[in-house]
C-alpha cells in the first residue's frame, strides 16, 4: 500500500462517506508529488492539472488525461468517420484506395517472415512508396533498423552464422 510522505496513512483512504478520498487533500500545502489513477506512478505535483473550481489536483497525470482525452474523441467518432479516416490515411500514406487495401490485406494474411497473423503492419518501401507485403510489428521494426540495406542484412547473416 503507499502511504502519505507527510502522515505514514494511505494514499487512498475511505472517508466518513465511504468513498474513497486521497489523504493529500490533508496536505495540499505540502504535497510535492501524487499518485496517478491512470498510470499508477508516483509523480511531482506539478505534471497534474489543478482546478481552481475545485481546489484540487486532477487524479490523472497530463499525460494519462491527455491519452484518455485522444481515446474518448476516437470512440466518439461514428464508423463513418473512422472509414473516411481511414481512407484519407490509405490514400496519403500509400496512394491507394480502401478497395486496393483489402484486396492487398487478403493477399498477404500473414507476415512474410515468419507466418504469424498477429499485430501484423504494411510493410513498404521508403524511397518508391511501393507496398511489399505485411510483417508482423517487430520484423517490421527490425527491417527499419536496417534501414532497408541489404549489405547491412548480409553482414548480419555472417554475424549470426559465424556466432554459431
Amino acid at each position: 500500500m503507499i502511504k502519505c510522505n507527510y502522515c505514514e496513512t494511505d494514499w487512498f483512504a475511505v472517508n466518513e462517506q465511504g468513498l474513497r478520498s486521497h489523504v493529500w487533500r490533508q496536505h495540499k500545502d505540502k504535497v510535492v508529488e501524487r499518485v496517478c489513477d491512470g498510470c499508477s506512478q508516483i509523480l511531482p505535483i506539478s505534471l497534474f492539472k489543478f482546478n481552481v473550481t475545485h481546489n484540487t489536483y486532477s487524479y490523472k497525470c497530463r499525460k494519462c488525461l491527455r491519452k484518455a482525452e485522444r481515446q474518448k474523441a476516437y470512440d466518439d467518432k461514428p464508423e463513418s468517420r473512422k472509414l473516411a479516416d481511414l481512407r484519407h490515411n490509405l490514400k496519403r500514406r500509400f496512394g491507394i484506395t480502401l478497395e486496393e487495401y483489402n484486396a492487398f490485406i487478403k493477399a498477404n494474411p500473414v507476415c512474410a517472415l515468419c507466418g504469424t497473423d498477429e499485430d501484423l503492419v504494411i510493410d513498404h518501401c521508403h524511397a518508391t512508396g511501393v507496398l511489399r507485403g505485411r510483417l508482423c510489428r517487430s520484423h517490421n521494426i527490425a527491417l527499419g533498423h536496417f534501414k532497408d540495406d541489404i549489405e547491412i542484412m548480409k553482414k548480419a547473416i555472417a554475424y549470426l552464422a559465424g556466432s554459431n
